[in-house]
């Protein structure tokens, strides 16, 4: 898999892509007011076009699967003024680094794949290098429910994100009379509103877990290459069942919990090395087996949806989720959640911290001992995140000028830089909570 930048397609290409893009851009059709499907025509004239950047994510074999358009010729463009953006941009125009992305999309069996990371470095490394300004549109299904949630981590911390002009479609209904006006407001959430599901009831939601993940975790984590090899998103497709979402009234995923079974025989000498490894244990575990455990991978809340409960029930749905599969413990390797703001201290002696009440001085872990949870020690190596140089500056937004440790926004300990590539290993906190089996 890779990324090119290419400035025409033709041909094998446009069979391939066109049906993606229309599997893409279709259900607009009917949630956006403003009309964003382009006919074959008018989409094949695009891919001719040579003004129009295509950044292309190619399989090996050549096949083409994610596309995203950029152009520095915003007559290129022609649902926006090129003029509204030359008056208030004047220096990016006169640089040639006035910019305009048009749209982006990836197969629907490769959007848990790095595609869309891959894309959004290309076109940051281009904006970046230039200085540029980029502009770009989307409707308000999107900016709920799709890419707009994105656009901070699409574009990075090099550039700052702000909203310059909007349209309203609106309509004067007389059909029913005068419709009462909502005494609440619909932006707060709790816990009790939202309703756990499992992608085994929901499948479609996988998508919008992918968009929470990106929103909520470092980039790193998600791009790196993992100390592992296997393929996470296939093992959890594997076990939906096992995988928990939370969805608000209109159908948003606000949180999601993952888990996995393993083999474990309940003793602290035969649990995991560690997260990579209890991934690599759950590989092995043949479906339809005997289920003796669950490892908890992740748990992720949507940041309105925090210090409501959820991440409470969402623990707790992991728990029933591995006793009903018949296991009697989930066994969670931690990150607690105030660790990165302490980076070079070892994690046992963090664990030694207490509050003035005497209690765990880490939240998420003090919730996991108040539900039940077993301190079972602690995994030093669990997580390995690697990656080359160019990649971790990419990653950290730091120049990284020379060997060396240096600390990760959002990690728990430093990355090792050591000639052409960089290692993050992450400890974390074995907590387990013994379930009764369903069976039983």
């Amino acid at each position: 898999m890779q990324v090119r930048a290419e400035t025409v397609l033709d041909g094998p290409d446009l069979e391939v892509l066109h049906p993606l893009y229309l599997g893409a851009m279709a259900p607009l059709a009917t949630r956006a007011a403003a009309r964003h499907v382009l006919s074959r025509a008018e989409f094949d004239e695009e891919m001719a076009d040579p003004r129009i950047i295509k950044f292309l994510v190619r399989d090996d074999d050549g096949t083409p699967f994610a596309l995203t358009t950029l152009t520095k010729d915003l007559s290129a463009v022609p649902w926006i003024s090129p003029s509204y953006f030359e008056t208030r941009f004047p220096d990016a125009v006169g640089r040639d680094a006035m910019f305009y992305l048009g749209y982006t999309f990836v197969a629907p069996d490769r959007r848990r794949s790095q595609a869309l990371l891959l894309m959004a470095s290309a076109v940051k490394n281009q904006l970046e290098s230039t200085r540029g300004v980029v502009g770009f549109d989307t409707c308000a299904y999107n900016d709920e429910h799709g890419v707009g949630r994105w656009s901070g981590w699409l574009f990075g911390p090099m550039s700052s994100v702000s909203r310059l002009d909007a349209q309203s479609y609106s309509v004067a209904d007389y059909r029913h009379g005068r419709i009462p006006v909502p005494t609440t407001d619909p932006r707060r959430l709790a816990a009790d509103d939202l309703r756990l599901l499992s992608l085994a009831d929901r499948p479609d939601l996988a998508d919008e877990v992918g968009a929470l993940l990106a929103s909520r975790w470092p980039t790193f984590m998600l791009a790196g290459r993992p100390g592992h090899d296997e393929d996470l998103f296939a093992l959890l497709q594997a076990a939906p069942e096992h995988q928990v979402v939370a969805v608000d009234a209109d159908d948003r995923v606000r949180g999601a919990a993952f888990s996995l079974p393993i083999t474990w025989d309940g003793t602290e000498a035969d649990l995991p090395l560690g997260w990579d490894d209890a991934v690599s244990r759950a590989g092995r575990h043949e479906p339809g087996s005997p289920v003796q455990a669950a490892t908890a991978l992740s748990i992720t809340v949507a940041p309105d949806a925090t210090r409501r409960g959820l991440a409470v029930r969402l623990i707790e749905a992991l728990r029933a989720a591995t006793a009903k599969a018949g296991g009697r413990a989930l066994v969670a390797p931690v990150r607690p959640v105030l660790k990165e703001r302490y980076p070079l201290v070892a994690m046992d002696d963090y664990l030694t911290w207490q509050t003035a009440d005497g209690v765990a001085f880490d939240p998420w872990v003090r919730t996991h001992l108040r539900l039940g949870a077993r301190l079972q020690g602690v995994a030093e190596s669990s997580m390995t995140i690697s990656g080359s140089v160019e990649d971790w500056r990419r990653w950290l937004d730091d120049p990284i000028p020379g060997p060396g440790r240096y600390v990760a926004p959002g990690g728990l300990a430093p990355v090792v830089i050591d000639g052409d590539s960089g290692t993050y290993v992450e400890p974390n906190v074995w907590l387990v909570h013994d379930v009764t089996p369903a069976a039983a």
